[in-house]
């Protein structure tokens, strides 16, 4: 009866709240207590491990435990209420450095593909994903909003990599926050697109050369065969591959650039994709910044050499990660 449903929707709504805080329980003993189970006590520090090339593109993976995965900071009407790199602290009279990429695997894919708009853009220092934004509500740059600009970035990194319409409204709900109806992500792939042709043109051969071929290569020639997945060609990596791939390949060369430039007080404790995280003294900050930025870029340089360097690298320091970031 109506009765009913009303009163099951009304039971439903009172289980949000209930929803929240089992999420958090469940966020606080994976990224609390689990963390403080793995302090060494004689360093009080977690010592995890990283595998080079643990990932089928190539990239470093993290365990005991996963310091590539702390969750993003929570906030509730524009207020942070959690931040789990706040619990990263440096020791007494060091601080942490740390730098990342800015859009790296969209400038590698501007790179690869040779697609002009996506060159043009980063040779005039524009935000790609306003750029997109532009493209999709049919708006001037200067007047996107922050949630455009969040719905294009969905967009950018799920179509680089081949999504479809159906794929992308779920990646775009799950990873940005950011509803979608269907025919709103057909619209906002036909958008890119029709935007960036070249990038479009670029997966159909790339697509097409590497299941003739029988294998997928990053830009410094590592293979991953198809004989290898248990369905043989696999279409999505081997758009990722290439992209993916040779951004891991950067931040290979970056941590060997990285490690041969530090002063003797500073040490790499955590590297997470696109991002380098340093510890040094307080004194060497500016020195360890200007380091990390310039063979970050240097390393960038030497895989991909046709997009734009301009803003590549940001370093920040603070007392920890989370200051830091």
């Amino acid at each position: 009866s109506g009765r009913h449903l009303m009163a099951a929707s009304l039971d439903f709504f009172e289980l949000a709240p209930l929803a929240s805080i089992k999420k958090a329980q469940t966020r606080s003993s994976n990224f609390g207590q689990k963390l403080l189970n793995l302090l060494n006590p004689e360093t009080n520090r977690v010592h995890g491990s990283l595998k080079i090339a643990g990932a089928k593109t190539g990239r470093f993976t993290s365990s005991e435990p996963n310091l590539q995965n702390m969750p993003r900071p929570v906030y509730v009407e524009g207020i942070e209420i959690e931040n789990v790199r706040k619990s990263f602290i440096a020791p007494e009279g060091k601080q942490f450095v740390c730098a990342d990429y800015s859009q790296a695997e969209l400038r590698a894919m501007a790179d690869t593909t040779g697609d002009l708009t996506m060159l043009e853009a980063y040779e005039k220092n524009l935000d790609l994903h306003k750029v997109t934004a532009s493209a999709i509500a049919g708006k001037e740059i200067e007047e996107i909003s922050s949630v455009e600009r969040q719905l294009a970035k969905a967009v950018n990194f799920g179509l680089i990599f081949g999504m479809g319409a159906a794929t992308l409204r779920e990646y775009s709900k799950v990873s940005y926050g950011i509803d979608m109806t269907l025919s709103e992500a057909e619209h906002a792939r036909e958008q890119f697109f029709n935007t960036y042709p070249q990038v479009k043109e670029w997966q159909r051969q790339q697509a097409n050369r590497s299941e003739a071929c029988g294998y997928v290569e990053t830009p410094l020639g590592r293979q991953h065969l198809w004989q290898w997945e248990q369905e043989g060609f696999n279409y999505n990596l081997s758009l990722n591959m290439p992209i993916q791939g040779g951004v891991a390949e950067v931040a290979l060369l970056a941590t060997a650039k990285i490690y041969k430039a530090l002063p003797p007080s500073a040490v790499l404790v955590n590297q997470v994709h696109d991002e380098f995280l340093v510890e040094c003294d307080i004194e060497d900050v500016e020195k360890v910044k200007k380091i990390l930025e310039t063979e970050m870029t240097a390393a960038f340089s030497e895989v991909f050499h046709s997009v734009s360097i301009k803003n590549l690298v940001d370093a920040h320091s603070g007392g920890n990660w989370a200051e830091a970031k």
